[in-house]
């Protein structure tokens, strides 16, 4: 069925300025219209005039502003452009560490990317480091700080430039500045591969205490404040830790650290004074003579490892076997 243009007409709204389009005199077969057409009519009328009604504007609702206070994040993406002398650089903070699992304070160190450090002879003894794959030693060519004293030392029957750790207490560290590679002068000696400088805290926010216990006998404990006195602020903390081992003969680690620091802060100078006391004692689990496992000797059945005079006399023997040996070929 077609539509004539007579069968529509328009409705215009000078209010909105809307205009609609009304159907009407639909017709029919019989040519009049019947009760349908009507309805259909009415429906369009008030569709229409529905949809032209202008929208109630709603009411604007009272926004209150809020103020942060000023953050300052420090971390690998700490902006380092024209401080930094090569990629090769970084910061670690403190957030970056809280709560990493340390095993060993050593590990501090492994916030350098690259960096390893691996433990032998018991947990008083310096750790064993590698960085980029090569082997450290006991940090002959790594280099640390800790608050701008120096850690590596000269002189030690162990090696040059023995790296002892564990006079650090990891929760008062404070941030990690570390650079790899041969490129640094500044800082001095044993630093062929690379350095650390540590920092430790000024300030607590609030009040630390911290135990641990574990098997083995493995127990730890940390207790640390600060407080305000007079113009700067005054650190104290102090650390315990015992350990067995999963030796036959036990470790027997006792470890204790002590550290009382000083620190003013001014807008353009500061003073800080840090006092600090270390002692450890273990026994040590080192190499045996692998003869001595076959031999099922008694001093191993006895004590779980050969004593040092033991060991000495049998390295001794080993020795002059092995010349008693040479002599022989030559003859």
């Amino acid at each position: 069925m077609r539509l004539m243009p007579e069968h529509f007409s328009a409705l215009h709204d000078s209010t909105t300025g809307h205009s609609i389009c009304i159907r009407h005199n639909f017709p029919c077969a019989s040519g009049a219209a019947g009760p349908m057409q009507k309805i259909i009519f009415s429906s369009l009328i008030v569709v229409g005039f529905s949809q032209t009604q202008p929208l109630q504007a709603t009411p604007a609702v009272a926004t209150k502003t809020v103020t942060l206070d000023t953050m300052e994040v420090e971390g690998r993406a700490t902006d380092l452009l024209g401080i930094a002398a090569s990629a090769s650089q970084g910061i670690v903070g403190q957030a970056e560490f809280a709560y990493r699992p340390l095993t060993r304070v050593g590990e501090l160190v492994e916030v350098v990317p690259g960096a390893l450090a691996t433990q032998h002879s018991g947990s008083g003894k310096a750790n064993q480091y590698f960085l980029r794959g090569f082997n450290l030693d006991h940090g002959t060519d790594f280099s640390v700080t800790v608050d701008g004293v120096p850690m590596n030392m000269p002189s030690h029957a162990h090696g040059q430039g023995y790296l002892d750790l564990n006079s650090v207490i990891p929760e008062l560290v404070d941030k990690v500045e570390y650079g790899k590679g041969p490129y640094y002068a500044e800082v001095g000696d044993f630093s062929s591969a690379g350095y650390a400088r540590m920092h430790t805290l000024h300030a607590l926010p609030k009040g630390l205490f911290k135990f641990t216990g574990g098997e083995f006998g493995y127990y730890r404990g940390v207790l640390a404040d600060s407080t305000k006195i007079g113009s700067g602020d005054l650190l104290v903390a102090g650390e315990f830790n015992s350990y067995d081992g999963v030796w036959q003969n036990p470790e027997n680690l006792g470890k204790y650290n002590g550290m009382v620091r000083y620190t003013l802060n001014k807008p353009d100078w500061g003073l800080s004074v840090n006092a600090k006391a270390y002692r450890s004692g273990w026994n040590a689990t080192n190499q045996i003579p692998e003869r001595a496992i076959d031999s099922d000797a008694r001093p191993l059945r006895q004590h779980g490892q050969v004593r040092w005079r033991q060991q000495q006399s049998l390295q001794l023997v080993e020795q002059c076997l092995e010349s008693w040996r040479r002599l022989q070929k030559r003859l």
